[in-house]
């Protein structure tokens, strides 16, 4: 008799934003595509969970670990699918209002250049190191033994990055070095500046900077791992300092306003709640085991 086999929530969040970016886009270009990587994600995650139920391979239940994250950035690039007509820009106007206000009169900008590239040079290269921060992640929880609490982590994560590009064609917008031309550039052109402006002019959306994608997978990052391994506090907190990082430079190097951070950092938080109240039961492992002794 087959076992009855489930999928976990993460997967569940994957499906339904492709299901719903399919939907927001008929029938005009490109949902035709959504809806094959919602069927495609549905079909395939089915397969893998009905898989690993019946065989009890820790091999797919790997598979199910890693595929999730891919779909990370093709949701970031069907953005561009999704969005309706031209880019807007009314909200930047008061957007660049707090700006102006964080670098000019706070200083900001400043304090980042008072030791000359290298602090700009550090932050531009977090930056562009991004979306290797989900990897990283679940490299720790392996290397901890924490395999059983990875669909925690993915949860929080997928749900925050999904939730931003829900959000932002809702925002049409552009980032600021390019609506505001050369106010409050960074003074420095560094090697790994021009490696994110490589990056950004090869790889970007053209949808919206609202909010924040960068911010968004770098907090959600930290809040999952939080949430995943809460006993391993240090853990948390390396990834949190490199969120913090990754948002100042999305500032500082003028990608994105100081609003579309702060909007990134709002749907991580909610997205790190919903993950405290669909995983309840604390740092106990998902195959039912009893939560470690803290620290």
């Amino acid at each position: 008799m087959n076992r009855p086999f489930r999928l976990r929530p993460c997967e569940w969040v994957v499906i339904a934003y492709f299901g719903l970016a399919a939907v927001r886009t008929a029938p005009r270009a490109h949902w035709t595509w959504l809806a094959a990587i919602a069927i495609f994600a549905g079909v395939g995650s089915c397969a893998l969970a009905r898989a690993e139920t019946r065989t009890r391979r820790r091999a797919l239940a790997m598979a199910r670990d890693w595929l999730a994250l891919p779909f990370v950035l093709i949701a970031y690039w069907s953005v561009d699918w999704v969005r309706d007509g031209v880019a807007i820009h009314s909200f930047q106007g008061s957007w660049i209002v707090l700006d102006r206000f964080l670098f000019r009169d706070l200083g900001l900008k400043a304090v980042i250049e008072v030791f000359g590239p290298a602090l700009p040079f550090a932050l531009e290269f977090i930056y562009a190191l991004l979306y290797t921060l989900p990897i990283a992640a679940l490299a720790v929880l392996y290397a901890g033994g924490k395999r059983s609490r990875v669909e925690r982590f993915l949860f929080v994560l997928l749900l925050g990055v999904f939730t931003t590009d829900t959000l932002m064609p809702l925002f049409p917008s552009t980032d600021p070095r390019l609506r505001f031309p050369g106010e409050d550039l960074p003074a420095w052109m560094t090697a790994s500046r021009a490696l994110n402006l490589w990056l950004l002019s090869h790889f970007d959306i053209r949808a919206s900077v609202f909010p924040s994608g960068h911010v968004t997978t770098g907090l959600a990052t930290a809040l999952g791992m939080w949430l995943a391994w809460p006993e391993r506090k240090r853990a948390g907190l390396a990834f949190f300092l490199v969120a913090c990082a990754v948002a100042l430079a999305a500032v500082y190097g003028r990608y994105h306003y100081l609003a579309d951070a702060l909007g990134g950092a709002a749907v991580s938080l909610a997205a790190a709640g919903a993950g405290a109240l669909v995983y309840r039961g604390g740092a106990a492992d998902s195959a039912g085991g009893a939560a470690p002794p803290p620290e």
